[in-house]
């Protein structure tokens, strides 16, 4: 009987095993069909060349670019149709990686977390494991997420902005108690995740996330392209699955940890206790999970008052000019290397380059928007 017992948990756990990883690999497939151009030679934006971890990585033929993308895109097919396979799901986060290492802006939050989830299907032996690794993922995430926007910036700036398409003038003093509840209300998911008892409610506060994210930053709202609330119906999905409706749901703990676990250790180094960097390196913000949190570093350009961005001119959407300065929009890391690599992309297009200068802006602290910055020539 016992046995009988064990066999079924057994399937049910690798039920739950395939069901994530099947729906990761179909997730990061949307994402490349979304977002091809960025992976293919001869496609890509001229001012989104790649911001290279590795330089040499930068400067490969590009039919080893093409062979890349194209490999994945099988791997990823082979790895839904047979989830329990080791080698397609090492292959997929093999590329991802190598995607990363060739350009640290396509290493965004989302590429992070698909990853980790294809390296715990390469790596993982017992479904269970695995299991408990990427619940400490969804747990981590959400905590930081909402941890990161306990900020003046994100109170007085971002969510006004993000509240923007749904925002009433007569219930004002509504949305401004729902901006400085959202970074408790999304951290506290996390928190009341890992109890049974409020599995519930954390799912249900999840799903009023969901629901406001899509509204705010689809078409109908800030049009804040695809690629991210796309990672939010996939987030949600997997704490859905991993939490609230798993295949087997008994009173056995979600959480056995043992020392012995490697992928538990992992998913809680690389989730719970890393994303801490991100309050003190402005670069860690993007792994740290820092997402429209508002006091991360930032970057503007400053041009000439006589340049008129004709030369090409298509090329500029990707910024925001006011006056004579141009805004970052366009995807990037809140590090000053990238800010530097995509600087000079933009250099051959000015009028009058020699006048140009890049202004980095340092991240303020939490109590405050002043922010200090420095200059210096393109």
């Amino acid at each position: 009987m016992s046995q009988g017992l064990s066999l079924a948990v057994d399937r049910n756990l690798e039920r739950d095993f395939a069901y994530v990883i099947r729906l990761t690999c179909l997730t990061i497939l949307i994402t490349l069909g979304m977002e091809w151009r960025s992976f293919l030679p001869g496609f890509q934006h001229p001012l989104l060349t790649p911001v290279p971890l590795y330089e040499p990585f930068a400067r490969l033929p590009s039919s080893i670019d093409w062979g890349i993308f194209f490999l994945c895109l099988m791997l990823l097919v082979w790895l839904i149709i047979t989830p329990k396979k080791r080698f397609p799901a090492f292959g997929v986060s093999a590329c991802i990686i190598f995607w990363g290492v060739q350009d640290i802006v396509r290493f965004q939050p989302w590429f992070h977390m698909y990853c980790f989830v294809t390296l715990v299907a390469a790596f993982c032996k017992r479904p269970e494991n695995g299991l408990n690794a990427l619940r400490i993922m969804i747990c981590g995430v959400y905590f930081w997420a909402g941890f990161h926007k306990l900020n003046m910036t994100f109170f007085t700036k971002i969510m006004p902005w993000f509240l923007t398409p749904i925002y009433i003038p007569s219930l004002d003093w509504l949305f401004t108690i729902v901006g400085f509840v959202t970074p408790i209300f999304e951290a506290a998911i996390g928190v009341m995740l890992l109890f049974r008892r409020w599995r519930r409610v954390a799912t249900a506060m999840a799903f009023i996330m969901l629901m406001v994210v899509l509204i705010c930053l689809g078409p109908y709202g800030h049009n804040w392209g695809k690629v991210i609330p796309l990672w939010n119906i996939w987030l949600f999905l997997m704490e859905l699955r991993l939490f609230l409706l798993p295949a087997y749901n008994e009173n056995t703990p979600l959480f056995r940890f043992k020392l012995q676990q490697v992928s538990m250790i992992t998913s809680v180094i690389m989730f719970v206790a890393a994303p801490a960097l991100a309050i003190f390196v402005p670069g860690y913000a993007r792994l740290g999970f820092k997402i429209f949190a508002g006091n991360t570093l930032t970057a503007q350009i400053l041009i000439a008052p006589e340049e008129t961005l004709t030369r090409q001119s298509k090329l500029f959407k990707g910024m925001v000019k006011q006056n004579d300065i141009l805004s970052f929009k366009i995807p990037i890391y809140h590090s000053e290397y990238a800010y530097r690599m995509r600087a000079k992309t933009i250099y051959p297009y000015l009028d009058y380059p020699s006048e140009a200068i890049l202004r980095i802006y340092s991240p303020p602290p939490f109590y405050s928007t002043d922010r200090e910055y420095r200059d210096m020539a393109l």
